[in-house]
């Protein structure tokens, strides 16, 4: 089901204003695609994200929002993406065993 979403969202055409700022940001996070077809669904997505953060922070210069937001390397993928990659994060493993 979500990938056939993910699916019509790559047969939309992405906005060619944004094509040096996609690249950049690809570089930046050293994103590639091998896939067929999954850099036009990155791309949609990331197209989408941003759509959100500039409205989010239009708002938040209005004062309906205390916080802004920004970029970063997970701005190609959906939100139910972001949660199951945080689930699988376990900081815990991060730690020492011992502090001095």
């Amino acid at each position: 089901m979500v990938a056939g979403g993910m699916e019509s969202m790559a047969s939309e055409s992405p906005d060619a204003s944004l094509d040096s700022q996609w690249e950049q940001w690809k570089l930046t996070h050293r994103k590639e695609y091998n896939e067929e077809g999954e850099e036009g669904i990155r791309r949609a997505i990331w197209e989408e994200n941003l759509r959100l953060i500039e409205a989010h922070n239009k708002e938040a210069a209005l004062g309906m929002h205390s916080f802004t937001m920004g970029m970063n390397h997970m701005g190609d993928m959906r939100p139910e993406e972001v949660c199951c990659c945080k689930k699988t994060y376990d900081r815990k493993s991060d730690l020492p065993k011992s502090v001095d």
